[in-house]
């Protein structure tokens, strides 16, 4: 689809791209961005930039990766910008519903998840970094210009916070570790997000327990 598009002058468009997971990978891919002095790279996705044969969920293989990806772009000035996928457990939480290591989301200035119900056009933009506040972006998806502009009106619930709310729909009051149980979240994940929903009037604490 992007091919028959016409991109703006100032966009460009790499087809292909040396293997980040092999050795010379991103050797090669700075060399390109200090020629040719961009500002932003998009590598779109992680994970078939990295080439065949590759274990995400390899902590040791990926950190020198991830590292020397950041060291790039420290060297040249440009903004690299990986997209990836959300694992099949996706929380609501952007650091750990990164799919594969840790050590990819650990070597991030900034992390961004987006998060839509399937069949659903809204949605929620959550990020998080060492130099910004934790954000949430609500936002509705137009599938005639296949973009995601921010959304007015009523606020989406979140995947999670769906979660938490049918099951104090269905129950009634309950604690953090019930809801983590019910749910099939971690408890510091309920804690975090009732923590949001209780300062947005979603929910109300009784003593020890949420309705």
């Amino acid at each position: 689809k992007i091919q028959r598009q016409t991109p703006p002058p100032n966009l460009y468009f790499a087809w292909s791209i040396p293997p980040i997971g092999n050795p010379n990978g991103i050797v090669q891919l700075e060399a390109i961005l200090a020629e040719q002095k961009y500002g932003l790279c998009i590598i779109d996705t992680w994970g078939t930039a990295m080439g065949r044969r590759v274990d995400e969920n390899d902590a040791g293989f990926m950190a020198p990766i991830m590292n020397d990806l950041r060291l790039a772009a420290q060297r040249t000035g440009c903004t690299i910008f990986l997209v990836t996928h959300h694992n099949k457990m996706a929380s609501g939480d952007a650091v750990y519903d990164i799919r594969g290591s840790s050590a990819i989301g650990g070597a991030a200035d900034v992390i961004m998840g987006i998060y839509r119900r399937e069949g659903e056009a809204r949605g929620v933009i959550c990020a998080m970094g060492r130099d910004i506040e934790d954000l949430k972006l609500y936002v509705r998806f137009d599938t005639e210009t296949r973009t995601w502009t921010a959304s007015e009106g009523v606020i989406p619930v979140g995947i999670s916070d769906k979660a938490i709310l049918d099951a104090l729909q269905e129950v009634g009051p309950l604690g953090i570790k019930e809801l983590a149980e019910l749910t099939g979240y971690s408890y510091q994940h309920i804690a975090r997000q009732l923590h949001e929903m209780r300062a947005s009037g979603v929910v109300v604490a009784m003593g020890s327990k949420s309705t």
